[in-house]
C-alpha cells in the first residue's frame, strides 16, 4: 500500500526547482502533501537530514509497502511522477494506453523528454 506522497519544497517565489516540481503534480491532479520549508534556515536542516540526500529541494517521499521511497532532482520527481503517480503520461497529457498505442505520441514523448533533459542539464550545468 502506498503512503500519499510528500513533497518538500522551497518558498515557490524563490526556488523555481521546488515550483516545476509543484506545478507538475499540480496540473496532472497528483494527490500529494506538500512540506514547505525555509531555505537556509535551521529549522530546514532536520527535515533535509531525513529525506534529502543532497541536503537541497525538491525532495519526493513516501512509503511503498513499508519500504521507504525518495526521489530528489526536479527531472528525477517527473520521470517517478509520470511511472508511478498518474495514469496520464505527463510527455503528451493523454492516458497512457492511449500513448502507448499511437506512434506519433511516443514520437513526440521522445521530443518532449529530450527537449526537457536538454534545458535541465543546461541550466544545471552551465
Amino acid at each position: 500500500m502506498m503512503q500519499k506522497p510528500l513533497l518538500i519544497i522551497g518558498n515557490k517565489n524563490y526556488s523555481s526547482w521546488s515550483l516545476r516540481a509543484w506545478l507538475l503534480f499540480k496540473a496532472f491532479n497528483i494527490d500529494f502533501d506538500e512540506q514547505l520549508i525555509e531555505l537556509f534556515h535551521p529549522s530546514a536542516i532536520p527535515i533535509l537530514n531525513e529525506h534529502a540526500p543532497t541536503g537541497k529541494v525538491p525532495v519526493l517521499a513516501y512509503a511503498q509497502d513499508e519500504e521507504k521511497v525518495t526521489v530528489w532532482d526536479t527531472l528525477a520527481i517527473a520521470i517517478h511522477a509520470n511511472d508511478y503517480l498518474t495514469e496520464l503520461d505527463l510527455w503528451t497529457g493523454l492516458r497512457k494506453s492511449d500513448a502507448e498505442t499511437n506512434t506519433r505520441n511516443r514520437i513526440n514523448s521522445a521530443y518532449c523528454q529530450s527537449i526537457i533533459a536538454e534545458m535541465h542539464s543546461v541550466h544545471r550545468h552551465s
